[in-house]
Parts: C-alpha cells; structure tokens; sequence
C-alpha cells in the first residue's frame, strides 16, 4: 500500500490529468464524451439551422427570423422557428413556407417542426403550428417530398 501511494505521488497531478485525457482521446470520444461523429453532426445541424434562417429572411414581408435546434433525449430533433411578419402577410403562406424550409434542410435527425408567425406590430396576433413525426411526416412528405437526408 505504501508503494502505491508513493508511486501515486511520483506521477502527480498532471501526470494523471495527462493519463486522463490519453485515455479518453484513445477511446475516440472527445473530454466532453461526444464523438467526433456526432461533433460533426452538430456542426452540421448549425450550418443548417442558419441556412433556414437566412432563406426565410429573404422572404417579402418577413421582418424577423428566430430558429432553434435541439436533439438531446428530452428533445429528439426538435426544430422551432419563430418569424414576425408585416400586417398585410399571409400567415398561412408564410408557415407554409418555413415548414418546408426545414423539411428540405439538412437537419438530422428531425422530429419535430414547430413554427409560430406573428404580426410584427401586434405580436398578439398570428398562428402557431406544431408538426411530429409519430403524426404529420407522411403529409408532410406528400406535400414536400422526401427530406433531402436519411434519419440518423
């Protein structure tokens, strides 16, 4: 036991923070226990959700775009996009429009769409659609198409 706790003080701190890290990069995770698989995926998933965002700003009458991503346990591919619009805007057309923006997005995986449209000076008036997979993906993929991606 003696021996042990010698050795343990030999080694130090920072040789066993050192044997941590090796540990885990050896074991293909990075230190905060995510793959570089799903690192990238991530990536990925960002690049798409300022995709959404960016082709829904260039649509007339929009005024604001607000779009969030979230794929954890509790949350499994969840997708919201919150747009303010100009008095005089179609809402329908406008959350027609943001759901198949996302539909055809590269997010992955995509279990669910929630997109809200309000009128930009009366935010007390607009609309809110809530889109599943369990429910609304065979509609969904009738009316848009397949999504551009396989479900991770």
């Amino acid at each position: 036991m003696v021996g042990q706790g010698r050795a343990l003080r030999m080694v130090g701190v920072g040789g066993i923070v050192a044997g941590i890290v090796l540990m885990v990069a050896s074991s293909g995770c990075s230190p905060s226990g995510r793959s570089e698989r799903q690192a990238a995926q991530q990536a990925g998933n960002d690049t798409a959700v300022d995709a959404i965002r960016e082709e829904l700003t260039q649509v007339p009458g929009v005024v604001n775009v607000h779009v969030t991503y979230a794929n954890d346990p509790s949350t499994a591919g969840s997708s919201e996009v919150a747009l303010t619009v100009q008095r005089g805007t179609n809402l329908e057309l406008i959350n027609d429009l943001a759901v198949r923006t996302v539909w055809h997005s590269q997010l992955n995986p995509l279990g669910s769409i929630l997109v809200g449209v309000g009128i930009d000076d009366d935010l007390t008036q607009g609309i809110t659609h809530n889109y599943n997979k369990f429910d609304d993906w065979d509609e969904l993929e009738s009316r848009y198409g397949p999504r551009p991606v396989s479900e991770d």
